[in-house]
């Protein structure tokens, strides 16, 4: 396997990653784990909406 370091995720980041698997800088990394965690504190109710959209898409077919 060659070392070369992949850089961030992020468009317009030339940052370098570090560690295995990872998609980001150190920066954004966190950045990414803060918007995890929020989404999953809102994932219930991100659900509940797209459930009622679907919802309304099938009425109105």
């Amino acid at each position: 396997m060659n070392k070369l370091k992949k850089k961030c995720s992020v468009p317009d980041c030339e940052k370098a990653v570090f560690g295995q698997g990872a998609f980001f800088c150190g920066e954004h990394e966190r950045g990414f784990q803060d918007f995890l965690k929020g989404a999953k504190v809102f994932g219930g109710t991100l659900v509940a909406i797209a459930m009622f959209i679907k919802k309304l898409a099938q009425k109105s077919k």
